[in-house]
């Protein structure tokens, strides 16, 4: 059964978050959030996200990526996000989280990061914006 859609806005109470125009699509009245739609999908999941580092921080000694991988943790623990980091080569980090919602705060963290060359969680890379 095809619904007709409304037109774009906010969809009314009752209404669902998908309408369909007269081609029988689907759009979505308030718009799609991608960062949301995941961080919901990975509520309560424990989540994996690889952080690999610009060329300029990579080799560096195991001692110093180590201290990078604590400092990281602890600010994420300071805004309320429960992860462990982990030093997994000289040029990559990973982040476990054993709740998924956290996941977008970790991505807007990782990538505001200098040290960041790009992240990646669910085998989709995320690059800094230049």
């Amino acid at each position: 059964r095809k619904r007709k859609g409304k037109g774009k806005g906010k969809a009314a109470k009752g209404e669902p978050q998908i309408a369909f125009d007269a081609e029988g699509k689907p759009y979505f009245p308030n718009g799609f959030d991608v960062d949301s739609f995941k961080a919901g999908q990975h509520r309560d999941k424990p989540q994996l996200m690889f952080i690999k580092l610009k060329k300029e921080f990579q080799g560096k000694t195991k001692d110093d990526l180590e201290d990078l991988a604590v400092r990281w943790r602890d600010l994420l623990s300071t805004s309320g996000v429960d992860c462990t980091v982990y030093n997994i080569d000289k040029k990559t980090l990973l982040v476990s989280l054993q709740r998924g919602q956290f996941g977008g705060d970790v991505k807007t963290f990782a990538l505001a990061q200098p040290e960041t060359d790009y992240f990646e969680w669910d085998s989709q890379k995320y690059y800094p914006e230049k």
